[in-house]
């Protein structure tokens, strides 16, 4: 993770009191032992995009629109996007980003180099600036062979 993204992390986790705790839940749930749900997390990510101005009423039944896994394809895209900048190949590439996404097969992470926008049509651009700056720019601490 980037050191700005260690930092923030260390704050919250220091913050819900689970710093030194490995089992703890990042998103811990309101009962004991608990995380949030999926439908918590789809629930108020529609809050979200309507705080944005993101309406996806209007979209055909066959698009899936904005959600959360957005955010996993957007890091992907700009991952992939940064270590190409940098010289890297999309050889290196493969090998990086499973790690990132904590993935144990590289088909498990081959949806999201996939993605286009066209799940998204008429509002990736409305989400790329909402999400301006939430994932930083990643060095990579090696050379490539």
């Amino acid at each position: 993770m980037h050191e700005s993204l260690i930092a923030v992390m260390e704050r919250y986790c220091l913050t819900l009191g689970i710093m030194h705790e490995p089992e703890a839940f990042l998103f811990p749930g309101r009962k004991e032992g608990s995380h949030y749900t999926t439908r918590q997390m789809d629930s108020w990510f529609s809050e979200i995009l309507k705080l944005a101005d993101i309406d996806q009423r209007e979209r055909d039944c066959h698009e899936r629109g904005a959600c959360l896994y957005c955010f996993r394809h957007l890091f992907v895209l700009k991952s992939m996007q940064q270590l190409e900048a940098a010289g890297h190949s999309v050889d290196m590439n493969d090998l990086l980003l499973p790690t990132y996404l904590g993935h144990e097969c590289l088909l498990d992470t081959d949806k999201y180099m996939r993605f286009s926008g066209v799940q998204a049509a008429g509002v990736l651009d409305a989400f790329e600036s909402f999400t301006s700056g939430l994932i930083p720019d990643v060095e990579v601490p090696y050379e490539e062979e």
